[in-house]
């Protein structure tokens, strides 16, 4: 009976600790962390992708929520734009165009300035409802409009950010089958 018992003990503490190591969002895709925020709520952070273009340095990410919990939430679009040259310009609208559809920010809001870096951190938001506009942008770029001049930025990482948003926004997808 008592080596009953620490069989069971073992295969027990065995089972337990056989997820010890894994990371939420690391299992197969380095694109994202997520994070367990309530019982039905999940979020998700999109971590940035970054391009170059005419003196400017583009800095774009995603945080989302999936569950019950999540169904008027928003898909909340953070963006940074710096520059080597004496100030970063101040963003208008943010666009990304695919070949199909076009996604237009208006007036994002300014979170912080960093005189020093020429750096400016943006917000702004996308309804969740609306989100199956993300799945028809395919391949795409991103304009970020001045007051000045309209800068367009193009990276494969844009891509991979999309691609791992609508796997989360599209989990089901019935043409694959």
């Amino acid at each position: 009976m008592k080596y009953f018992f620490s069989l069971c003990l073992i295969l027990f503490l065995g089972g337990c600790s056989v997820n010890a190591g894994m990371k939420p969002g690391r299992a197969k895709n380095k694109n994202y962390v997520s994070f367990f925020k309530d019982v039905g709520l999940m979020q998700y952070f999109i971590k940035p992708a970054k391009a170059e273009a005419d003196g400017y340095v583009f800095e774009i990410d995603y945080t989302f929520r999936e569950g019950e919990k999540a169904v008027n939430d928003s898909i909340t679009v953070n963006f940074s734009l710096s520059s080597d040259k004496k100030s970063a310009a101040k963003v208008k609208k943010l666009i990304l165009s695919g070949k199909e559809r076009k996604i237009i920010f208006d007036n994002p809001i300014i979170i912080f300035k960093d005189r020093e870096k020429n750096l400016i951190r943006y917000t702004t938001t996308f309804p969740n409802k609306k989100k199956k506009e993300f799945t028809e942008l395919g391949d795409f770029h991103i304009s970020v409009k001045t007051n000045k001049k309209n800068i367009v930025f193009r990276s494969k990482g844009f891509q991979k950010q999309i691609e791992t948003l609508n796997f989360f926004l599209n989990p089901f997808n019935p043409e694959e089958d």
